[in-house]
C-alpha cells in the first residue's frame, strides 16, 4: 500500500474507535480481518498511526477546534500530519484508497494548522487526558504530575512471565534469544523479562509449550505481592482471564488450593486453556453469579489469601489502551467505585483470622485506591494495613519503590502500568 492509502485506512479505523464502545485492538482486528490485502507491514504503519493519533487525541481535539473544523477522525489526521510536517497535499489526493481532496472548509483551515503553535494547548490537552480528572490526577502525582502524564502517553513495553513450573527464566531468556527475540530480565519482577521488539510471540513453541506468558511487569508485581506459598488455600475474587491466577498457581508450585472465581464465564473458559498449557493443576475455574453469590458465604473465614483484582477504570493501561480514557465519564466511575467497595466487603469475609486481603486495581486514581482502602479500613475495624515494605523486602531484590504503606505503580515511576496495591491483614497472625 502507498501511504496516502495508509493513512485513509487509518482514518477508518480512527473513526471506529471514536464512534464505538469496543477496545481499540478489537476493532483494528475487526477491521484488518476481511482486508487480506492488508500486508503486515502496512498493518504495523496504520496501527502506529492510530495509536500516535490516540495518544495525542487531546492536542489533536483541541487543534482542529482551534481552526473551526468539525471534530471528527478526518479532521484529527489532519491535524496529526500536519503536527507532523507531511505535505498534506500528497496525502490527500482522491485517488483510489487514499483520502478525499480538501473541501473548502478544510482547505480554509490549513494554513491555519500550519501555523498553529501545538506548544500552546492547555494542559488537559498536552497532556492528552480528560479534564474532568484533573484534580484525581494531580492528586495521585503530586509535583510529578507532568512526568506521570508524559510517560503514560508513551509506548507500553512488552513484558513475559517465565512459567516456573516448567522453566526458570534464564533458561528462558537463552531459549528466546538462540530464536531471534530481543529479551533481557525486567527490572523487578524476578519470573519477568522484557521484550526490546514487538517480534510475534505465540506462534512459538515456547508459548505453545507453556513456557511463558505476556504480563505486564506491573502485575507480575502485583501478583507476587501476595506472597503466596505452597499448601494455601487461595482464593482470586476477580480472576478474569486469569494472568495473575496463573502466576499464583506458580508461586504456590501447583501445591495448596486456588479458586479462580469470576462472573464472566466466557472468561474463565480462556482461563483454562491457559491453564492446561501452563501444566497446572491445582486452579479450580468456577463461576460465580455476583459478588453476594450463595457459594461464597459457604467459604467465610476460609482462605489464607483472597485476592481482589477489582474491576476499575483501567486508568493505569492508558499506555496500552489511550481510547479507554476518552470513554470514561463521572457516572461510570462511580459506578466502578461502588462495585469495588462492595467487592472488598464480601471478599473480605473469606478472609481467615491471621489471614490477609489482597486488593489490587490497574489504575491511578485515587478514589479506586487509597480511598477504598481508607473506607475499608474505617468500616473493618478486623483489618489492618501491612506496609507494603514488608512484603517487599522478602519478594524482590531490589529496593522497595515507596515509603508509603501502599505501592502504586506507574510508567514514570516503575516503567510498569499503574497498578495499585494494597495488603490488608485480618486479626493478629497465629505465630
Amino acid at each position: 500500500m502507498q501511504y496516502p492509502a495508509q493513512i485513509q485506512a487509518a482514518t477508518e479505523l480512527l473513526a471506529q474507535i471514536e464512534s464505538s464502545n469496543l477496545p481499540a485492538d478489537r476493532l483494528m482486528a475487526g477491521y484488518f480481518r476481511p482486508r487480506r490485502y492488508i500486508g503486515s507491514k502496512d498493518k504495523k504503519v496504520i496501527a502506529e498511526a492510530v495509536y500516535a493519533m490516540q495518544r495525542g487525541r487531546g492536542v489533536l481535539a483541541w487543534a482542529v477546534g482551534e481552526v473551526g473544523l468539525p471534530l471528527s477522525a478526518r479532521s484529527m489526521t489532519l491535524a496529526w500530519l500536519v503536527q507532523n510536517k507531511q505535505r498534506v497535499a500528497d496525502i490527500f489526493t482522491g485517488a483510489q484508497y487514499q483520502p478525499e481532496p480538501l473541501d473548502e472548509i478544510e482547505t480554509k483551515a490549513l494554513p491555519k494548522l500550519i501555523k498553529l503553535d501545538f506548544e500552546t494547548a492547555p494542559a488537559d490537552a498536552e497532556h492528552n487526558y480528560p479534564a474532568w480528572l484533573e484534580a484525581s490526577l494531580k492528586a495521585a502525582f503530586g509535583l510529578r504530575f507532568a512526568d506521570a502524564m508524559q510517560a503514560m502517553n508513551t509506548r507500553a513495553p512488552l513484558d513475559l512471565r517465565a512459567n516456573t513450573l516448567k522453566i526458570n527464566r534464564d533458561d528462558l531468556m537463552q531459549r528466546l534469544r538462540a530464536n531471534g527475540v530481543d529479551v533481557m530480565r525486567a527490572p523487578h519482577a524476578p519470573d519477568g523479562l522484557r521484550v526490546a521488539d514487538n517480534k510475534s510471540l505465540f506462534t512459538m513453541q515456547e508459548f505453545k509449550d507453556g513456557l511463558f506468558e505476556v504480563q505486564d511487569e506491573g502485575s507480575q508485581i502485583a501478583a507476587r505481592m501476595s506472597a503466596v506459598q505452597p499448601g494455601m488455600k487461595v482464593i482470586d475474587f476477580c480472576a478474569g482471564a486469569g494472568g495473575k491466577t496463573l502466576a499464583l498457581a506458580a508461586m504456590m508450585g501447583n501445591k495448596g488450593r486456588l479458586q479462580a472465581l469470576d462472573v464472566a464465564d466466557s472468561k474463565l473458559k480462556e482461563l483454562r486453556k491457559r491453564i492446561a498449557r501452563a501444566g497446572v493443576d491445582n486452579v479450580n475455574a468456577r463461576p460465580i453469579t455476583n459478588e453476594w453469590d450463595a457459594w461464597l458465604k459457604r467459604q467465610k473465614d476460609s482462605a489464607d489469601v483472597v485476592l481482589v483484582d477489582a474491576p476499575c477504570s483501567g486508568s493505569g493501561t492508558w499506555r496500552r489502551n489511550p481510547d479507554s480514557k476518552w470513554r470514561l465519564t463521572p457516572q461510570t466511575l462511580q459506578e466502578v467505585a461502588d462495585k469495588q467497595r462492595n467487592i472488598l466487603h464480601s471478599a473480605s469475609r473469606l478472609v481467615k483470622h491471621g489471614g490477609r486481603l489482597v486488593y489490587i486495581t490497574c489504575s491511578v486514581l485515587p478514589e479506586e485506591n487509597q480511598g477504598q482502602i481508607d473506607a475499608f479500613l474505617a468500616d473493618h475495624k478486623d483489618f489492618t494495613l501491612v506496609p507494603v515494605q514488608h512484603i517487599w523486602k522478602d519478594m524482590f531484590r531490589t529496593p522497595c519503590p515507596t515509603d508509603a504503606s501502599t505501592l502504586q505503580l506507574a510508567p514514570h515511576t516503575t516503567g510498569t502500568d499503574g497498578f495499585f496495591i494494597a495488603i490488608l491483614q485480618r486479626g493478629q497472625t497465629s505465630e
